[in-house]
């Protein structure tokens, strides 16, 4: 099906939906989430099967903002755009745009595993977030 760019160039859907794919899956057939970069925000991809519509949203922020396309390359524009729109939106508004994670998040880990974690901070004299910074700074090394 030939349709056409947000930037009027003729685009072959199928075509842009079998490289949307390859970039999304890995060896052993499991969607991995891509995301964009911008300013500090990161936004999703995702893509309509059906109609090759790539689509995704700001994440990490309350405040809905989306954007669309039918290339890779239109979509990568049209997430900086929302994001420089949000910002502009955010500075008319006369409010904060909101950071896109504060630092600050609550876990529930279940009771023995609380208690471990906090028997560690107690023999290592430091506080349990110490601890909890160090276990998530050793899972994403």
């Amino acid at each position: 099906m030939k349709e056409l760019h947000n930037d009027g160039e003729p685009c072959d859907i199928n075509e842009e939906r079998e490289k949307f794919e390859e970039i999304c899956l890995n060896w052993d057939g499991k969607v991995n989430m891509t995301t964009l970069e911008h300013k500090g925000y990161q936004g999703s991809v995702e893509v309509d099967l059906e109609t090759g519509v790539l689509f995704g949203k700001i994440l990490f922020v309350t405040d809905l903002v989306t954007y669309e396309a039918h290339s890779v390359p239109a979509i990568k524009k049209e997430f900086q755009v929302a994001v420089d729109d949000y910002l502009a939106t955010c500075q008319q508004l006369g409010r904060n745009p909101q950071q896109s994670c504060s630092g600050v998040f609550n876990v529930c880990v279940g009771p023995t595993l609380h208690r471990a974690a906090s028997i560690r901070a107690l023999k290592k004299g430091v506080k349990l977030n110490a601890v909890m910074v160090s276990a998530l700074e050793d899972y994403l090394a």
